[in-house]
């Protein structure tokens, strides 16, 4: 269900979560900005293999041109409002869209699992996580069928990817949130790098 915020100008409508707003194979139904909130894209192939191109937060596109056809589907992760986004939006958008795209091929053509999911963890933690002592807490409902997704890997893979960051510091799991942790160790200890900086689509 999709329901109207009060907020006039310009208009804004939330979404909630598991609610999706655009249709992979369908045409656009517009193009909007995001306000607040998660929204996951994704695609699914013939065989029902998943791949998560990104998650949207503030300031991404969903949506494109209305006469475009979707190659992916979006759908709220949490509660999350839009607002239509201008010719200028759109374009910068779509770009932006773009570049990020390329990062993650680049990413699964090249990175073994653990530094794909390392990159993806560093990246969410950087746009939706907040500080927390030695790192950034993420606090998305993200199950690991999600991380999966958006490391075009296998559930079992990213689990094991997960004991690996989780061994080396990087990352800690507790009560469905992850903590990423900063590359300075208090203690001096070497921590496994959750590089790829250079190819995160900004």
């Amino acid at each position: 269900m999709v329901t109207m915020a009060e907020d006039p100008l310009p208009l804004m409508f939330d979404v909630y979560p598991e609610r999706e707003v655009v249709s992979q194979g369908e045409p656009y139904p517009d193009a909007w900005v995001v306000r607040h909130g998660a929204l996951l894209m994704e695609l699914v192939d013939p065989e029902g293999h998943r791949l998560a191109l990104d998650l949207l937060g503030p300031g991404d596109l969903v949506g494109g041109p209305a006469a475009w056809t979707a190659d992916a589907s979006v759908r709220a992760l949490v509660t999350s409002a839009l607002f239509p986004a201008g010719p200028i939006a759109l374009r910068d958008g779509l770009a932006r869209r773009s570049r990020r795209a390329a990062w993650l091929a680049c990413s699964v053509a090249w990175d073994r699992i653990a530094d794909r999911l390392a990159a993806r963890l560093d990246d969410l933690a950087d746009r939706f996580g907040r500080p927390v002592p030695g790192g950034r807490c993420l606090e998305l409902p993200l199950t690991q069928e999600h991380l999966a997704g958006l490391t075009g890997a296998t559930r079992e893979s990213v689990n094991r990817a997960l004991a690996e960051l989780a061994a080396a510091g990087r990352v800690e799991r507790s009560r469905g949130r992850y903590v990423i942790r900063s590359a300075d160790a208090p203690d001096g200890k070497v921590l496994l790098p959750l590089g790829l900086q250079h190819r995160k689509g900004a």
